[in-house]
C-alpha cells in the first residue's frame, strides 16, 4: 500500500513537472508600453488618441487577442496603426514589436471624475492558434488609461515659426507653419495674410486650417494665390490665431520671379506598402517622393496593379503638395476583395513630368494568419509538452508496476 501511495506522489511530482517544462516551452511573452495613459481635463465629446507599443521579445511571431475591460471600455477602440478602418481584437506580432493606436471617445452624457479602462493583449493558446491541444501559458499584459473628464473647454497652442518662401508669377505662394495644440479639445487654427508692395496693401485673405488633435504638433501649408501679379519684392504680415487669440505674428519679405525660373525636380525613392496584406482589408500602396527642385511641387502617385499575372485596376492619388527638398508619402489605400499574387507599378507624376517607374509584389491572403512556416513553428511547440506528460505517465506506472511484482 506504502508503494502505491509513493508511486501517485512520483506521478503527480511529474506530471506538474512536466507541465511547468512545456509551459515555459511553448509560451509567448509579450509586454506593453506605455503601461499607464492618462488623459487630463478631457471634455465630453472629444476625442484623444495615444500610442502603445506590444513587444514581442520571442524569436517566433506569436497570435494575440486584443480585448479592452473597465467602466469606460465602451469609450475605447484599438487600431493597427497602419489600418483605422476597423478596430482590432487579434494581432500577429511577427517583428520585434508592433505599434496599435488606443482612440478614447468621451460621451455627451459622460459625467465628471476619473473613469478607468484597460487594453488588454493576451497571448493565444497553442489550440486557438494552430488546432493543437497543448500545455501553454497564456500571459497577459495591460495598459490602464485614465480619464479625466472636467467639463472645462481649454483652447490653446503655440506656433512654432512661420515661414514664407519665394515662388513664381502666377504660381501659388507657399505659408508653412507649425502649430501645436496644448488645450483639451480640437483646434483648427487660423490663418490671417496681408501682402503689400510698395508700403501698400495690394491682398488679404483668412483660412481656417486643418483640425489639431489635443497635443498634436503638426506642420501645416496654406498658399496664397498671385494671379496677375508682376514680378517684384513683396511683404506678407502672417498672424496664426486660436479662438480670436493672436498666438504668433510675423512680417516676412519674399519674391516674385519669371515663370519657369526655378527648376521643378523630384525624386521617386522607393514603393512600399503597410497592411495585413489580406483580402477586404486595406493596405497603403505607399510610394516616398523628395522634391529636389527650387519651388514647392504638387505630385501623385499613379500605376497599374496586376493580379496574377493580369491587369486588375488602375490608380491615381490626389495632388500633394511637396516643399522644396522635403520627403512625403504618396499613400493610395488599396482594398483587394480577392487572394492572389498581386504587382503594383507605378510612377509620380510632378509638374507635368513623370518619374521612372518602380514596382513592388505583395501576396494577399484570404484570412488574417501566421504564415504557413510561422503556424508550423508554433505548432511544433505544444507536442513536446504532451510527449512529456505521457512519458512521464507510462514511466511512473511501469515503476509502480516493477515494485509490485518484487
Amino acid at each position: 500500500m506504502r508503494g502505491i501511495y509513493s508511486g501517485i506522489k512520483l506521478i503527480t511530482f511529474l506530471i506538474l513537472l512536466s507541465v511547468f517544462i512545456c509551459a515555459f516551452a511553448s509560451a509567448a511573452g509579450i509586454a506593453v508600453t506605455p503601461s499607464k495613459m492618462t488623459i487630463d481635463n478631457a471634455v465630453r465629446g472629444g476625442e484623444y488618441e495615444n500610442t502603445i507599443i506590444v513587444f514581442n521579445p520571442n524569436d517566433y511571431p506569436i497570435l494575440a487577442e486584443v480585448s479592452v475591460s473597465g467602466d469606460v471600455a465602451n469609450w475605447v477602440k484599438v487600431y493597427n496603426e497602419n489600418d483605422r478602418e476597423e478596430p482590432v481584437s487579434e494581432i500577429s506580432i511577427k517583428e520585434s514589436n508592433l505599434r496599435l493606436v488606443v482612440v478614447v471617445n468621451v460621451p455627451d452624457d459622460a459625467v465628471n471624475g476619473i473613469h478607468n479602462a484597460k487594453v488588454n493583449i493576451e497571448t493565444k493558446s497553442s489550440k486557438d492558434s494552430s488546432g493543437n491541444v497543448g500545455a501553454t501559458l497564456k500571459v497577459r499584459a495591460t495598459s490602464s488609461i485614465n480619464v479625466d473628464v472636467s467639463g472645462i473647454e481649454i483652447k490653446d497652442g503655440v506656433c512654432d515659426y512661420i515661414k514664407i518662401s519665394d515662388s513664381e508669377v502666377d504660381y501659388p505662394v507657399p505659408i508653412n507653419f507649425v502649430f501645436k495644440n496644448t488645450g483639451n479639445v480640437v483646434i483648427s487654427p487660423e490663418i490671417s495674410v496681408t501682402v503689400k508692395k510698395d508700403g501698400s496693401i495690394i491682398d488679404t485673405f483668412s483660412k481656417i486650417t486643418v483640425p489639431v488633435k489635443p497635443g498634436v504638433k503638426e506642420e501645416i501649408l496654406e498658399e496664397w494665390e498671385n494671379k496677375g501679379l508682376e514680378s517684384g519684392d513683396y511683404v506678407a504680415v502672417v498672424a496664426v490665431s486660436v479662438d480670436g487669440k493672436v498666438i504668433k505674428k510675423e512680417e516676412s519679405d519674399f519674391k516674385l520671379i519669371p515663370k519657369g525660373t526655378f527648376s521643378r525636380q523630384g525624386e521617386f525613392k522607393k514603393l512600399t506598402y503597410e497592411g495585413t496584406a489580406t483580402a477586404g482589408k486595406i493596405t497603403k500602396i505607399i510610394g516616398t517622393f523628395v522634391n529636389t527642385g527650387e519651388i514647392s511641387t504638387k505630385a501623385k502617385l499613379a500605376g497599374e496593379i496586376y493580379k496574377d499575372g493580369s491587369l486588375d485596376s488602375t490608380f491615381e492619388t490626389d495632388d500633394l503638395m511637396v516643399s522644396v527638398l522635403d520627403t512625403e508619402d504618396l499613400v493610395y489605400y488599396f482594398k483587394p476583395e480577392e487572394s492572389g499574387e498581386y504587382t503594383v507599378k507605378a510612377v509620380v507624376n510632378y509638374e507635368g513630368k513623370k518619374t521612372d517607374e518602380k514596382e513592388v509584389s505583395l501576396t494577399i491572403t484570404g484570412q488574417n494568419s501566421l504564415t504557413s512556416s510561422d503556424t508550423k513553428k508554433s505548432e511544433s511547440q505544444a507536442p513536446v509538452g504532451v510527449i512529456t506528460i505521457v512519458g512521464s505517465i507510462i514511466f511512473a506506472i511501469c515503476l509502480i508496476y516493477g515494485r509490485k511484482q518484487n
